[in-house]
């Protein structure tokens, strides 16, 4: 199946999120430690792989 929402949880959500958006990718916490990723039609590879990267590269791991 495919979809355009991805979830994952996280020990520090706050702290990523606001690097995240420093850092021009926005998303946002849908629980206390559960982050929430959802792309639009407007998100191109480009888009998709500077927040894949800017996630890798996220103080506490990054990978979910």
């Amino acid at each position: 199946m495919r979809t355009n929402i991805v979830t994952f949880v996280h020990p520090e959500p706050a702290k990523l999120l606001a690097y995240l958006e420093q850092n021009g990718v926005l998303a946002h916490a849908i629980a206390p430690d559960t982050v929430r990723f959802v792309t639009h039609h407007d998100v191109d590879d480009e888009g998709i792989e500077h927040a894949v990267a800017t996630l890798a590269g996220a103080p506490g791991g990054g990978t979910p």
